[in-house]
């Protein structure tokens, strides 16, 4: 109220002394914004890690998109864990031949960033046929040990789209192959139905877990090793664990 008042007296005085009020107003109001941007402004905080991350881990629930998420929100009352995560991205996984995607071509998405038709693994198709880079193999070409865990069964479309490359996601036997022979994750965790009946193995240089004993058991010797646990022989993927709720698989088999 104060400069509004000087402003009025000033009219009634002179031209100069009113430009003068007018000006110390305006500078008045200028240095009341910079304070103000400034007292609202944070510095911002460095999410960068203070060294690099030892192991990355990507996890995949299958079949789950946002609605799902949302959902599991709702029902919760509150946020997942997982979208309080300081970095978060968005992939479109639809395929290249259709807005509904199956299993093949999203994690193929997943796996290497490349659109495919539906059913195909780990390859340019539509287009060359050629076969697609990973995610597994390009930190295996970095010098790093890698592994494909999943609770279905061990040749399933979305562990297959991070480890081989196939036409068709039912050439089970060639995707066992590709595993082996080309891809060679150091670690191979999941179902054993589709997979152990068409390959051994142990004549890859694995050496081969089969119940939680076992597991237990096994201690690499170098670090450069190779373990494969084929669990169950079910085409369904790992046993269900009947102990809990009813039809639900059970991970207890990786647990201390």
């Amino acid at each position: 109220m104060r400069l509004l008042k000087t402003a009025y007296f000033s009219v009634n005085s002179s031209g100069n002394a009113l430009r003068k009020t007018l000006k110390s107003a305006a500078l008045l109001c200028l240095c009341l914004s910079f304070l103000l941007v400034f007292s609202c402004y944070k510095r911002p905080v460095s999410l960068a890690p203070s060294s690099p991350p030892h192991n990355v881990i990507f996890l995949i629930g299958d079949g789950m998109g946002p609605v799902h998420v949302e959902a599991a929100r709702l029902y919760t009352g509150e946020p997942l864990s997982f979208e309080n995560l300081p970095y978060q991205g968005r992939v479109k996984t639809y395929s290249a031949n259709n807005s509904v995607t199956d299993s093949a071509a999203a994690g193929t998405a997943l796996a290497t960033g490349v659109k495919v038709n539906n059913s195909v693994i780990g390859m340019k198709i539509p287009g060359e046929q050629q076969e697609l880079l990973n995610l597994s193999e390009w930190a295996k070409s970095q010098g790093k040990s890698t592994g494909l865990v999943t609770s279905a069964h061990m040749t399933d479309a979305t562990p297959a789209a991070f480890g081989a490359h196939e036409p068709k996601r039912t050439n089970y036997a060639q995707i066992a192959c590709d595993y082996l022979q080309q891809s060679r994750p150091n670690v191979l965790f999941g179902g054993g139905g589709n997979f152990s009946e068409f390959v051994d193995p142990t004549r890859a240089g694995y050496s081969v877990v089969r119940n939680r004993a076992e597991l237990n058991a096994f201690h690499p010797t170098t670090p450069d090793f190779f373990v494969s646990g084929a669990f169950g022989d079910g085409s369904d993927g790992m046993p269900m664990n009947m102990r809990g709720r009813k039809n639900t698989r059970s991970c207890r088999i990786f647990r201390n």
